[in-house]
């Protein structure tokens, strides 16, 4: 399905030393009105900003999420958001220990450098009293403009984070896994089926089509995973100005073919080649399997 604009937006904000920016940044975000606006906040300093965000939200069919760091202060400004779904970052199984009362979700990026803890985190979460446990995609946008390299996970070393699951006995229960990449999610649903359950909605990837990613500073791209960068929404250009450029439009058109890689494997049709932005940062093209495939699987 082609979209003329995104419905669902993510936009980590920034420190609050220009309110009128932010609240600019949020005005062109709600007015292309996404279905769906996913929050983050991993910087204490842009706390005091994040309720007249909120209200710039209000009233409109938008639903909101807000994915909070463990700082001082945040359980504070999210206390009374009961309209929002809050989940909270969590980098180690120890922080689990550390979730606000009364907290339903947490949040860990398994890259690279952090997957060897996830059959850690896991077990950890099935002893905690968080219901679901996000993992997320790696942010490349703030990977590259924080250390200049994305840790992007090998199959090598989803092989070896399965193993561990072999070797341990983790039961998560009732408790809920929401799982953004595909092969992750593979190896999930075969340890933990009941947690996660049919994959029905996956549909590829969604980068610049259903998805758009606006960073601290204001930067639109067509997702945090893909770091290509349109524009700037804090500027004079309106939301749907900088959407409308041709580097999204091409990007959108080379997500939308079949990777050279891809081409006989009977695993496509349900992976759809996975994240075209991982495959960008990782081997300098969109015309490429996604670089957590473990090898193609010959049709026969």
């Amino acid at each position: 399905m082609e979209f003329a604009l995104p419905i669902r937006v993510r936009w980590d904000i920034g420190p609050a030393g220009d309110s009128a920016k932010a609240l600019r940044i949020a005005t062109r975000i709600r007015d292309v009105e996404p279905l769906f606006v996913e929050l983050s906040v991993d910087d204490p300093r842009a706390l005091p900003i994040l309720s007249p965000i909120l209200e710039t939200f209000s009233g409109g069919f938008t639903q909101l999420s807000l994915t909070l760091g463990l700082f001082p202060g945040a359980a504070e400004a999210a206390s009374g958001l009961s309209y929002v779904e809050t989940v909270w970052r969590i980098v180690g199984l120890s922080d689990l220990d550390r979730l606000p009362a009364g907290a339903g979700s947490a949040a860990f990026v398994p890259d690279a450098e952090t997957i060897a803890r996830l059959p850690g985190v896991l077990d950890a979460f099935s002893r905690s009293a968080a219901k679901a446990l996000h993992l997320p995609n790696i942010n490349a946008v703030r990977a590259l403009a924080d250390t200049g390299r994305v840790p992007v996970p090998s199959p090598a070393q989803y092989a070896s984070f399965e193993k561990a699951l072999e070797a341990g006995e983790t039961d998560l229960g009732t408790r809920r896994l929401v799982v953004h990449d595909y092969f992750l999610w593979r190896i999930l649903a075969r340890h933990f089926p009941g947690s996660l359950g049919e994959r029905l909605e996956f549909g590829g990837c969604q980068a610049g089509g259903a998805l758009a990613y606006v960073d601290p500073a204001g930067g639109l791209y067509p997702c945090d995973a893909l770091p290509l960068r349109l524009g700037d929404l804090s500027g004079d250009a309106s939301f749907r100005e900088l959407w409308d450029a041709p580097a999204r439009i091409a990007a959108v058109a080379a997500i939308g073919a079949t990777p050279t890689g891809c081409a006989g494997c009977e695993a496509l049709p349900a992976c759809r080649a996975g994240c075209r932005g991982l495959s960008l940062v990782a081997k300098g093209t969109l015309d490429a399997p996604d670089p957590a495939c473990p090898g193609q699987v010959r049709s026969r």
